[in-house]
């Protein structure tokens, strides 16, 4: 069963110690079985996006845009290749997982990931990514 929640995501990137952080707050979709759960939502930029968590606790974040597709995976103590495509090319990132915290029931929860990228051997970043999601609040 589909409910209607609030979906928001603060991301953390630190580069040579300069941090810099992101909020996103969007209504969502929020769908969880046994087996996986699904958050879908659109952003100001017209962008559709898909988190996907399944019952192995590997976490897939998909963005589409007409100018930006990514696919980014996660998986404990796994480093993953995805590629991020925007209008002037693709970049081919590893995304390497350091720690996870999964917390979902029925009404929503938390996902919490610590990864760092890297373009082959070249460091990107470090990386934090929380995201929270809740039920909307109904009017009385």
């Amino acid at each position: 069963m589909d409910k209607n929640c609030i979906v928001s995501i603060k991301g953390t990137q630190i580069v040579n110690s300069l941090v810099n952080t992101i909020y996103v707050e969007e209504p969502c979709t929020y769908k969880k079985s046994d087996n996986n759960a699904f958050v879908s939502f659109d952003c100001n930029d017209k962008s559709k996006n898909t988190i996907e968590i399944d019952k192995n606790g590997i976490i897939t974040l998909m963005r589409h845009s007409d100018e930006i597709q990514s696919k980014m995976v996660f998986e404990k103590d796994k480093k993953r290749t995805c590629t991020y495509c925007t209008k002037y090319g693709k970049i081919d990132m590893d995304v390497d997982l350091k720690e996870v915290s999964c917390n979902l029931n029925n009404d929503g929860g938390s996902i919490e990931l610590h990864y760092t990228l890297r373009t082959g051997i070249e460091f990107l970043s470090e990386n934090v990514t929380v995201i929270k999601i809740k039920e909307e609040n109904k009017s009385v």
